[in-house]
């Protein structure tokens, strides 16, 4: 637990996590995943998709 927190606080942190997330993406987006994957970024969460709310 102390290694998740101590990771949070350094400086790096956020760097890592949106490459984490863009790697995830890209991957599932070319899986066979890939339909229910757009078909959530198509999912409307107040007034934007998540689509409009990522970009």
């Amino acid at each position: 637990m102390n290694y998740i927190k101590a990771f949070f606080q350094s400086e790096s942190a956020g760097g890592i996590s949106l490459l984490s997330a863009a790697i995830l993406g890209v991957l599932v987006a070319n899986s066979p995943m890939a339909d229910q994957y757009f078909a959530t970024m198509q999912i409307h969460l107040g007034p934007m998709t998540i689509l409009e709310w990522v970009n």
